[in-house]
């Protein structure tokens, strides 16, 4: 799995999916804290990686949030929004790599104030990753590439 490839992936799902009008990588405090967010906004981030069995398991969070009006009516709508977001990013992912049943994948409503009041939703999700695909180019690399003498 190629970190860059992965983002592009789903920077490309997710800003062709209605309501993303932008898409941030890395901590989602530190992005939807800056005062440049446009909203509705994706923002998602590689946690870590573990080996089980035969795969590693890659865990993302997926974030999606949207600025609340003044009278906060819109907070069901945006949680809505983040939901269907969510899941589209999701679906489309599972055409590609092998993810949790849906089953297991468990979607939380948030409204919390960043830079500004947003509302929305979040997802922590496994891909798994067969270990015959992580490393193959490392293969080529000999012990003596790393100063090791024989």
């Amino acid at each position: 799995m190629n970190f860059q490839d992965f983002y592009d992936t789903v920077r490309t799902i997710s800003l062709n999916t209605q309501k993303v009008e932008s898409y941030y990588i890395g901590d989602v405090y530190t992005n939807w804290n800056s005062l440049n967010v446009t909203y509705g906004s994706f923002d998602i981030n590689i946690n870590y990686i573990r080996r089980v069995d035969n795969n590693d398991v890659v865990n993302i969070s997926m974030y999606y949030g949207d600025k609340l009006k003044n009278d906060s009516s819109n907070v069901f709508q945006c949680q809505t929004d983040g939901f269907n977001v969510i899941m589209n990013v999701i679906r489309h992912l599972k055409e590609t790599y092998e993810l949790e049943d849906y089953s297991e994948i468990q979607i939380f409503p948030f409204w919390q104030q960043f830079s500004d009041i947003l509302a929305g939703a979040y997802a922590d999700v496994n891909i798994y990753i067969p270990i015959d695909d992580v490393c193959e180019d490392f293969d080529k690399i000999s012990d003596s590439d790393y100063g090791a003498s024989d």
